[in-house]
């Protein structure tokens, strides 16, 4: 047991990452709902020198999909403001129990009433001849992504070693730069961790259809080259020419501090239920722990273990941690993955399966004794929150058995998560910061909130993995269209008197409405933005966006930004319409600035392709190649289209954003 809290009770923390916040974002919730007299002086350690951010999403900025800026979680005068410590880029090189002592890499000696241990993990390198070559690379940080960033721009061809999340996120991140990579497993599949074989064979299939090459059953035994890297040999006796080697094989606890200390150490280092290690008043959270005999490499847990030690340090000490139940929710190179509980039946289990290849679609739902003990989903994720609250609360499924699968082939219909309006109060929408339905509807109707961002600062929904982030954004929208229809503000009738809009002008002040969301779009809206290629699609929340293709032919730059377009903003599809053109389902209207600067700089527009408007001009693509072609009317084409799209200028020239 922890010895008494005294008067001003100084509590270090080792480690500066998401665990770390977590626990403090706790420890102050705590404060002000004991209304503490007494001083709590914390001290910060972290080895990195940026900022706090979220380690999930840099496989977003190694994407290019978004800025380091735009994932970090609090900056310097966050902590200042609270009266925090924080020795940013400072190493504690030993902990001192019997003292109840840190020291930092400074020789600096700082002494600690509570001490907690929250240094996550470290990428795990393999025995491998040459690891230490220049463009060997592990990716783990900020610094590791903005140095293999650099190096992208340098090489043509890359080896990604572990065939995991991160190996296959890289990978994939890598081939938007123009690189060609190589996957390279030494398992028998994919992703062994989170995924069967059936759906691992899928995703080595859907992975190699975007050009990167997997080896499965392979290990690399040098990394060639004098002092920078040239190639790779395999264990098959075959060399890859390769400029730069990213190792993702995987991570384990960083247990150094802790082992030295002389606490307990298995896997992770072991904590009880109260998150103590074997040593007195020293705490363990995060990656870094073993908690009844299991390791957690997930943000889900985090927030649990921050309200126990929250109350055991600060508070009345009666908390205790019995283990998390976490869903892995992935986007694999793009690919929505998502999985929780038992992979394989079992003695006394069955499985209800779905496969459709040509779609890229698995699912798998594990059932023993009536009820759903574990599923996958791969390529859709529609079901996953109805599945995980039936996994979590462990429900009897007699009755809905046949319809856990949805529209697969399985007799019935299941609910749809994405149709939020039929999920109960009870239920988990955001399981990183346990965020049910309830809490969310109440803090939206209580607090008059419009956008996420605002959501997240008073429940914390989405600031985890993020993969929640447009579940929520539905419930936004539902709830808001609710209490509107309920009197709180009636909408305007979807009638518009299209004569006084032409009147004013067609243009949409697109700032108003990325700040509000497609919340924010009146009819008279939803008309103008019909000149911009965007129509309304029948789910709540979103829109379609039509590109104009003139012809039917895009050059190869343009088809590769394309694809982009369509992994990031449309669920990774693309539709191409009978006037040869181009629709972007699944699409955001908050989106549509970004995507508009990214078709210009491709030569592309969506301008006038909705709507009564000159549509996009066809043309025989195949009219310069074929044996029997007259004519190509290639080049006519997209001077007609020009000219259409430059003469119809029907846009308010006093309104922002406009089309030309």
């Amino acid at each position: 047991m922890s010895s008494r809290v005294p008067a001003v009770q100084n509590i270090v923390m080792v480690g500066n990452g998401m665990a770390t916040m977590a626990t403090l974002e706790a420890i102050f919730k705590h404060e002000v709902i004991l209304k503490r007299k007494k001083k709590v002086a914390i001290t910060i350690f972290g080895d990195e020198p940026r900022s706090n951010y979220n380690r999930v999403l840099l496989s977003n900025v190694l994407a290019g999909k978004t800025e380091f800026e735009k994932i970090i979680t609090c900056q310097k005068a966050w902590y200042l403001e609270r009266g925090i410590d924080l020795r940013q880029g400072v190493c504690v090189t030993e902990i001192d129990a019997k003292k109840k002592t840190v020291t930092d890499a400074n020789g600096e000696v700082t002494p600690y009433d509570q001490c907690l241990i929250a240094t996550g993990g470290l990428p795990s390198i393999p025995p491998l001849e040459g690891a230490g070559k220049k463009g060997v690379f592990t990716f783990w940080t900020i610094e590791d992504t903005e140095k293999i960033l650099s190096a992208a721009s340098q090489h043509l061809e890359a080896v990604v070693i572990g065939g995991g999340l991160l190996g296959l996120e890289a990978a994939r991140a890598l081939m938007n730069y123009g690189v060609s990579v190589t996957v390279i497993q030494l398992a028998e599949q994919l992703m062994e961790q989170q995924i069967d074989p059936t759906g691992s064979a899928l995703l080595k299939e859907e992975i190699e259809r975007m050009g990167i090459r997997v080896l499965l059953k392979t290990r690399a035994e040098a990394i060639l080259g004098d002092e920078s890297v040239c190639g790779v040999r395999l264990s098959s006796g075959e060399t890859l020419s390769a400029g730069m080697v990213l190792i993702c094989a995987g991570s384990r606890p960083n247990t150094t501090l802790a082992r030295e200390a002389g606490a307990e150490v298995h896997r992770g280092v072991v904590v009880d239920d109260r998150m103590e290690t074997s040593l007195t008043d020293l705490f363990a959270t995060g990656d870094v722990i073993e908690h009844r005999g299991r390791t957690y490499g997930l943000v889900a847990p985090l927030k649990k273990q921050a309200e126990v030690l929250a109350d055991v340090m600060i508070g009345k000490g009666r908390k205790r941690y019995e283990g998390s139940f976490c869903a892995t929710t992935l986007k694999v190179a793009g690919i929505s993955l998502t999985s929780a509980g038992a992979l394989m039946k079992g003695r006394g289990g069955e499985e209800i399966c779905f496969l459709d290849s040509a779609r890229g679609v698995y699912k798998k739902c594990v059932i023993r004794q009536n009820r759903l003990i574990g599923f996958i989903l791969l390529g859709e994720y529609e079901e996953s929150l109805r599945l995980f609250n039936l996994l979590q609360k462990g429900s009897d499924i007699s009755a809905i058995k046949n319809q856990l699968l949805g529209k697969t082939g399985v007799a019935g219909e299941a609910i749809r998560a994405s149709d939020v309006s039929i999920l109960s109060d009870a239920d988990i929408i955001c399981n990183c910061n346990n965020v049910s339905k309830g809490e969310i509807v109440r803090a939206i109707c209580e607090r008059g909130l419009k956008r996420w961002e605002e959501l997240a600062d008073c429940t914390e929904a989405g600031t985890g993995c993020g993969s929640c982030v447009q579940l929520i954004d539905d419930l936004l929208f539902e709830t808001n269209k609710h209490e509107q229809e309920n009197g709180v503000s009636v909408p305007k009738s979807g009638v518009v008197d299209i004569a006084a809009i032409k009147q004013e002008g067609l243009g949409v002040d697109f700032s108003r409405i990325s700040e509000a969301g497609s919340r924010a779009v009146s009819p008279e809206d939803e008309y103008r933005l019909k000149t911009y290629g965007i129509s309304p699609q029948k789910h709540a929340g979103y829109s379609m966006l039509r590109i104009r293709i003139p012809g039917g032919r895009v050059r190869s730059e343009q088809a590769t930004h394309l694809a982009g377009l369509a992994e990031i903003h449309g669920r990774g599809r693309m539709h191409l319409t009978v006037r040869q053109a181009l629709e972007l389902h699944w699409f955001r209207i908050e989106e549509a600035e970004t995507i508009f600067e990214e078709l210009r700089a491709m030569g592309l527009t969506t301008r006038s392709s909705c709507g009564h408007t000159f549509r996009n001009v066809m043309a025989c693509p195949h009219g310069g190649t074929a044996n029997d072609g007259i004519i190509d009317v290639q080049s006519w084409a997209a001077q007609v289209s020009d000219w259409a799209v430059k003469s119809a200028d029907l846009v308010n020239p006093a309104m922002p954003n406009r089309l030309n």
